[in-house]
């Protein structure tokens, strides 16, 4: 039989066997857990390295962004306006003339050649101008007679085939009026002016044959032209010249006569513009 000492150290022995102490004894099992847990599946891949640089964050929302230079402002051309026509036009014109008085002595018609100048120096609405116009024609009038010569010494005179010859050259000054439209232009013009009368011929009864006259004169003309290009254009003129006094042929045999009258031209030409 043990004694009482004995048997305290034989319990204490054993108690200390019994209690491992304190310790990381649950450590082991802990880590357990998640080894487990990432053996369940496969391993996910690891992100591709980027070998650039790192793209920058979008702009949070409501945030201002660097300041953006200032866009120039498009210049506004200005309002262009159409070209004005020329302001000058040189015509040339030929045609027919007619003796519509004074036409006791034929023939009543004839041919007229002649030229004009006009200038603009005033445009209404854009499409009707004012303007001015120096006119020159040139109008003759021939028919065939039977000539005579003066009697000579025994009384006896000669015949033979000659021409009478009647021309008029006339200067007038015109305020004029024209509208324009596209290509088309339509043309008044009224004023006055001098016509310079001629007759001439060696007929017996008309001795001495040749007279002069210096006419004033009214004159109204119109007329439509179309344009072929920027500057030429190509149309129809008629005038009328209104003789305000009479023209005489002082005949040694018989009364005098009038030999020109009033004229009407009606004429093709060709007008120039230019600035």
């Amino acid at each position: 039989m043990m004694s009482p000492p004995l048997l305290a150290l034989v319990a204490l022995l054993a108690q200390t066997t019994a209690d491992p102490g304190p310790g990381p004894a649950g450590t082991p099992s802990a880590q357990a857990a998640p080894a487990s847990s990432k053996a369940s599946g496969p391993a996910e891949p690891a992100p591709p390295e980027t070998s650039g640089p790192a793209e920058p964050a979008p702009p949070e929302p409501g945030a201002a962004g660097p300041a953006q230079p200032p866009v120039p402002a498009t210049p506004v051309p200005p309002d262009i306006e159409p070209e004005a026509p020329p302001r000058n036009t040189v015509v040339l014109l030929g045609g027919v003339a007619y003796r519509l008085t004074s036409t006791a002595l034929g023939p009543s018609a004839g041919f007229t050649i002649g030229g004009a100048y006009q200038r603009r120096y005033a445009t209404i609405a854009s499409a009707v101008e004012l303007g001015l116009a120096l006119e020159f024609a040139f109008d003759r009038f021939s028919t065939g007679v039977i000539g005579s010569t003066p009697p000579d010494a025994n009384g006896a005179e000669q015949t033979y085939p000659a021409t009478r010859t009647i021309t008029s050259t006339s200067f007038a000054a015109l305020q004029t009026l024209a509208v324009h439209q596209d290509r088309f232009r339509l043309w008044l013009g009224a004023g006055g002016g001098l016509s310079i009368g001629f007759f001439s011929s060696p007929e017996r009864e008309l001795r001495p044959g040749s007279a002069n006259a210096y006419q004033p004169l009214a004159r109204a003309a119109a007329g439509a032209d179309v344009a072929i290009n920027d500057h030429t254009s190509v149309g129809l003129r008629a005038g009328y010249s209104f003789m305000l006094t009479s023209s005489s042929l002082k005949s040694s045999n018989g009364p005098d006569i009038a030999f020109m009258g009033d004229l009407l031209d009606i004429q093709a030409g060709l007008f120039y513009r230019f600035r």
